[in-house]
């Protein structure tokens, strides 16, 4: 496996947020790097990784040794302390997170204040994931799915039962993601389906396989549909012009947007906006 590169990376993602507030994600080696030897307390949650070697962790008056393949969580708001040891020092990954899920994703992987350190079921899978993780470029917003795809399989991991999943399934689990993650992003001008492999790790040609065996239409044709029913939707109950309407369901070509609005409902912009003016009381009906 391949060791992340930097011996000290942090990505600040608290303005990628869509899905949860994934604040920020980093990885440290302790090798070349100086810890915090006092007591203090953070504003967020996070989960740590370590990867190799060893340190401790004190926490609501405990303390803890942690070591290789072990998570440690801690909570919001709680004096804690965690270093590594001076002859066999830590490198760990972490995820720091904002808001309430945090405290939920906590819960379903066993951590409690009483218990904040647990080892991982699948260690040499999980790090394989973030060495990867870490290993790879993109811009922030592929780097922020990346790190939320690979929180969910570490998630996955630590509450799988012992039932596997079928083949089927984990198809029908990755068309539900793509979607999920159009659906999220539709608005953006930026966004194209092409982003979605590298935050899914799997092929372009993989997805658009199951994406169409599932719903019958490729990725791209979705997020167009989608898009356009958007749009529709925005057009029944708003006075919008069609620049705004087109930027605000993610075109960057007003032309294209009108063309394909015509193609699909059989109509202008204006004129499906129309439809929806004359069912509207005039001023004199509404007394």
């Amino acid at each position: 496996m391949a060791e992340p590169k930097e011996n000290n990376q942090l990505f600040f993602l608290r303005k990628q947020k869509t899905l949860f507030n994934l604040f920020s994600i980093g990885y440290h080696d302790f090798r070349r790097l100086k810890s915090y030897d006092f007591y203090r307390a953070q504003c967020g949650w996070t989960i740590h990784y370590v990867r190799n070697g060893e340190g401790t962790l004190s926490l609501a008056g405990k303390a803890y040794d942690v070591r290789a393949g072990d998570f440690f969580f801690i909570p919001p708001d709680e004096p804690m302390l965690y270093a590594p040891k001076e002859d066999n020092p830590w490198r760990y990954f972490w995820f720091d997170m904002r808001d309430e899920l945090a405290h939920t994703i906590g819960n379903i992987m066993g951590f409690s204040i009483d218990t904040p350190v647990r080892h991982a079921k699948a260690p040499v899978e999980i790090t394989q994931l973030l060495d990867d993780l870490f290993n790879t470029d993109g811009t922030l917003h592929e780097i922020y799915y990346k790190a939320l795809s690979a929180l969910m399989q570490i998630l996955a991991t630590s509450v799988e039962s012992d039932t596997p999943i079928s083949n089927n399934q984990k198809n029908v689990n990755i068309v539900l993601n793509v979607k999920e993650i159009i659906e999220l992003n539709y608005s953006r001008p930026d966004f194209s389906v092409e982003v979605i492999p590298k935050m899914l790790y799997i092929s372009q040609s993989h997805m658009g396989k199951l994406f169409k065996e599932e719903l019958g239409v490729s990725p791209v044709s979705y997020l167009l549909d989608f898009r356009l029913q958007k749009a529709a939707d925005v057009l029944k109950k708003q006075d919008i012009t069609v620049k705004e309407l087109s930027r605000k369901v993610g075109f960057s070509d007003e032309l294209y947007f009108m063309r394909r609005f015509k193609a699909k409902f059989g109509m202008t912009v204006k004129e499906y906006k129309k439809q929806f003016e004359m069912d509207t009381p005039s001023n004199n009906e509404r007394g």
